[in-house]
């Protein structure tokens, strides 16, 4: 019995020794990984460089466009009682349109109940943007279409925030700025028909067509006041295409009455070069494709006329000398009587 009881006692110490021995692997084993784990860690972290693409992607822009002005309220507005308002036309009914113009951007000079001329320009404006009858007076349609407005639609799409917009086919303009309307107005263009003149500085007859081109463009130079101009007088011009402008005349009529110029009325160009800025751009929709041929005659060379021959001076006839005048002789009296004595 004794050499079994030996082999049970060396084989509990054999088992022992294993687990002991396990156990110091396990713990030298964990040593070491945290070991690893800390001089991993304690070793700076390199970006990684990517050799793919040598394109770099900008990131998108963060700049917040401004807020877009909302749509204007719904407004009831004074009934016209079956009929309209027009030039001459006086009042509070008046005054209350005059003030809705205003505020939809229409420049309707002085809101004072008076119907004149400015206000008209307003309402031709309006009517043209709208695309009603142009009557040039508010009647049922026109001033249904006010009380219900809406901001227009930019014409050119993904422009820039501040520009001003012309419509040759309706004959009105829009000016942007920083995204919301600022100004509508009422504007004449090119007439469209050949014509001819001579420049101030002489040397040719030029002929020309009255257009006003399609497309994209800048305001560069301005003249404050009346300009003398090869065609006439222009108010405050502002050029955006070489000789054609923006500028005020006193007739703007409802339809293309001009030599290619976009005329404003006299009292909107006042201020109207306030509004923009050299650089500025200008977008011309529904005109000419470019412009047409000009034509330039020279002049024939003006013949001066023949210097006048100063004739000879003529000799003056010798004075003849009047005769000594003749000394009267006294008359002699008679010798009265004497008398008796």
């Amino acid at each position: 019995m004794r050499p079994r009881v030996l082999f049970s006692i060396g084989a509990a110490l054999a088992v022992l020794a294993a687990v002991v021995g396990v156990g110091a692997l396990v713990r030298t084993s964990d040593a070491t990984s945290s070991a690893a784990r800390r001089t991993v860690d304690s070793k700076p972290v390199r970006a990684v460089e990517t050799t793919t693409s040598t394109t770099t992607t900008a990131p998108p822009p963060t700049t917040t466009l401004p807020p877009v002005e909302p749509d204007p309220p719904n407004q009831m507005l004074p009934d016209l009682h079956g009929g309209s308002i027009g030039i001459g036309a006086r009042g509070p009914d008046t005054q209350v349109y005059e003030q809705r113009l205003a505020d939809l951007r229409f420049d309707v000079g002085a809101v004072d109940g008076s119907f004149d001329q400015q206000t008209q320009y307003a309402v031709q404006g309006f009517q043209k943007l709208e695309g009603l009858p142009i009557t040039s007076r508010i009647d049922l349609a026109t001033s249904q279409a006010m009380a219900t407005f809406k901001w227009p639609l930019p014409l050119q799409a993904n422009a820039e925030p501040s520009r001003l917009e012309v419509n040759v086919t309706k004959q009105y303009a829009v000016l942007w700025s920083n995204y919301n309307v600022k100004l509508i107005t009422t504007v004449s263009t090119g007439a469209g028909e050949n014509y001819c003149y001579v420049p101030l500085t002489g040397g040719s007859r030029v002929c020309e067509y009255a257009d006003t081109p399609s497309g994209r463009y800048q305001f560069n130079y301005r003249y404050t006041g009346w300009q003398k101009s090869d065609l006439g007088q222009l108010f405050n011009p502002v050029y955006f295409n070489g000789g054609i402008a923006v500028h005020g005349y006193p007739t703007v009529p409802t339809v293309p009455a001009s030599h290619g110029c976009v005329r404003i009325p006299m009292h909107t160009a006042g201020f109207f070069p306030s509004l923009v800025v050299t650089d500025e751009p200008v977008y011309v929709f529904g005109g000419t494709n470019g412009r047409r041929p000009v034509t330039r005659t020279p002049l024939p060379p003006t013949t001066a006329p023949p210097a006048t021959t100063t004739p000879p001076a003529t000799t003056a006839p010798p004075v003849t000398t009047a005769p000594p005048a003749t000394t009267a002789v006294p008359a002699t009296a008679p010798t009265a009587p004497a008398a008796p004595a």
